[in-house]
């Protein structure tokens, strides 16, 4: 048996916590993760309970970034908040799960497990490293974590430094000193925020999800 560390919790998000009040998809989606995940803790936070633990955990970040963005970059921020303090499973709640993917986080051996999918374009770290014919990203959708967690901190730090520092670039000798460990691999952006995921993660099997806005295939 594999050491695994990471919560049997899973962490979602939505404006409100009456189901009744879900978008059909939305709630279909929900009912397979329950089904699937039933010997875990469902954490469904709200808006409200989302700011509160943002603010909480670090009241520069949220004054100075979190409470500057939209709601899309909200939940950006928040999984990897959440993530870090409790530790477990985010999925975004568009995410229909066609297999059981408990298997790969209960057997997992590395404290982030993140999920690979296949891009029809290049994304900025490609691009930076010269590498136009390898387009593989690294999503935000689904993500396991143990609590405490040294690359969701530096992903969380990356997002405060960049969101508060406009001129600095991946260039920059002070963002390249940050990420000694060379964790940050590969660069995302949601707006203006830019999104860090890290090369030290498990594949999981693409044909595990059906995504509206990224299906992975």
């Amino acid at each position: 048996t594999k050491n695994n560390m990471i919560p049997k919790r899973i962490i979602l998000i939505y404006k409100t916590k009456n189901l009744d009040k879900f978008p059909e998809f939305y709630k279909t989606c929900y009912d397979r993760i329950v089904e699937f995940f039933d010997d875990y803790e469902i954490c469904l936070y709200d808006d409200d309970e989302m700011d509160s633990l943002v603010k909480s955990f670090d009241s520069n970040l949220y004054e100075n970034v979190y409470s500057k963005m939209d709601i899309i970059q909200k939940t950006d921020i928040f999984r990897l908040v959440a993530l870090y303090v409790y530790g477990g499973t985010y999925i975004d709640l568009d995410v229909y799960l066609e297999s059981n993917p408990k298997s790969c986080i209960e057997g997992c051996d590395k404290p982030v497990l993140l999920c690979v999918e296949k891009l029809s374009s290049p994304q900025p770290f490609d691009v930076y490293r010269s590498h136009k014919t390898n387009y593989v990203g690294l999503a935000n959708y689904f993500i396991s974590s143990v609590p405490n967690n040294q690359f969701i901190y530096e992903c969380i730090s990356y997002i405060l430094i960049i969101n508060t520092n406009s001129k600095i670039t991946i260039h920059d000798d002070l963002f390249n000193n940050f990420f000694k460990d060379d964790l940050v691999k590969v660069f995302f952006y949601t707006g203006n925020i830019g999104r860090s995921l890290a090369i030290n993660y498990v594949n999981i099997p693409t044909d595990m999800f059906e995504n509206r806005w990224n299906k992975a295939i």
